[in-house]
């Protein structure tokens, strides 16, 4: 468990818990010896194709079909297809199923399909016809035993409303999982399943947070403001007179030290109007801590999570340091990245400053949050901030 800032803010804002756990994955044990770890997994989907190499002539179209048993879990005998000849026969799990944009997944169900008719009563076996390489929705049909024959084609026109509304399953958190309400937010109208191929692309999109490990910098000006502020900077009114304050008052200007005026400034400014801390983006915090810290941050120590010196950029060729107003060398920084739900046929990024917008139809990792899967990668950079003045000249 660890990044304390990334785990409140995660958990307030988006997961609307007051705090969230961030916990790596475990670590394979090599010793045959220790005792088995591994995740419990519920099954998914629960109808089968069985192996079967049997074809079907199309007189109508003159094409020849590969045609398989389409089988519930239940029809299986100890998880394999009976055939006429009483012989098991191996089988897959059908890479069809449906979903909608919320993430519920569940089994397609084949019987209202084929008969389109979700009243319908027949129960004959059903087989799935592939032509060609199986690829094409066009020619991949289900039929039943009882002359029922419909193109898996149907299945894939955008709001066409083929299979039926979504019932808010979850079958990956269990079968008391489900969700009793589906409806589409913009039309208060139940939100229907969509066509999904399970290995395709868009079946699954990681929804994840990075942030990197940096000292609080709004704490430690805050620290240093309270220890002069009573005495010294209460009655400041302007920006001039606190950098007279600081060039008169040793005291101030030590316990300061490392702090612009312009961010002491701000500060002053946010205490004098009552103001309370405003949430800042991950990126914000990133960007203010990187150009506020001092000359040095952090410890360089092996397992440090962050060490950075600011170069001095007087140094630099004349061309450059009219440019350039900060240098920091970060030689030590930890990455947290945690996953914090997922989407389904679209992804949703998180924008520019690191956040995820809050109204993305997000699917839970788990029925109560408590705790999500993170990671962390140690690395360095540099960080690099251009003058003001110079970014608007660019931007013109």
């Amino acid at each position: 468990m660890f990044c304390d800032r990334f785990s409140s803010q995660l958990g307030s804002k988006l997961l609307e818990v007051n705090y969230v756990n961030l916990y790596a994955p475990p670590v394979d044990e090599q010793d045959p010896r220790a005792t088995r770890t591994g995740i419990n997994v519920f099954m998914f989907p629960t109808w089968f194709l069985a192996q079967v190499k049997e074809t079907w002539y199309d007189t109508k179209t003159k094409k020849t079909f590969r045609t398989r048993p389409l089988l519930p879990w239940g029809n299986l005998v100890s998880g394999q297809y009976l055939n006429s000849e009483k012989k098991k026969v191996p089988v897959v799990p059908v890479r069809f199923v449906q979903a909608c944009v919320k993430g519920h997944i569940s089994d397609i169900h084949w019987y209202a399909f084929v008969h389109n008719d979700s009243e319908n009563k027949c129960r004959g076996q059903l087989c799935l016809d592939e032509g060609g390489s199986g690829n094409d929705f066009a020619e991949i049909y289900v039929h039943c035993e009882c002359k029922k024959r419909r193109p898996l084609a149907d299945a894939t026109v955008r709001n066409g409303k083929v299979l039926v509304p979504c019932q808010g399953h979850r079958p990956w958190l269990g079968s008391f999982a489900q969700q009793p309400f589906c409806i589409r937010e913009s039309t208060g109208l139940p939100e229907y399943n969509r066509l999904l191929v399970r290995s395709a692309s868009n079946a699954y999109f990681s929804q994840i947070l990075s942030v990197i490990s940096l000292p609080d910098s709004d704490a430690a000006l805050q620290k240093a403001v309270n220890s002069v502020y009573e005495d010294f900077l209460k009655k400041i009114t302007t920006l001039e007179q606190l950098t007279l304050v600081k060039s008169l008052m040793s005291k101030v200007a030590t316990n300061l030290e490392g702090f612009s005026n312009e961010v002491v400034w701000q500060e002053i400014q946010r205490r004098q109007n009552g103001q309370v801390n405003q949430h800042k983006s991950i990126k914000q915090v990133e960007i203010e801590t990187l150009l506020s810290s001092p000359v040095v941050v952090g410890e360089d120590i092996p397992e440090g999570d962050f060490y950075a010196r600011a170069r001095d950029v007087s140094s630099l060729k004349p061309k450059f340091a009219s440019c350039i107003e900060r240098i920091v060398l970060v030689h030590r920084l930890r990455e947290v990245i945690a996953q914090v739900g997922f989407t389904r046929f679209e992804a949703e990024m998180p924008d520019i400053d690191g956040e995820l917008d809050i109204s993305v139809r997000r699917a839970a990792l788990d029925i109560e949050t408590t705790w999500v899967p993170a990671i962390e990668n140690k690395g360095e950079g540099v960080f690099i901030a251009f003058r003001k003045e110079v970014i608007e000249d660019w931007l013109k």
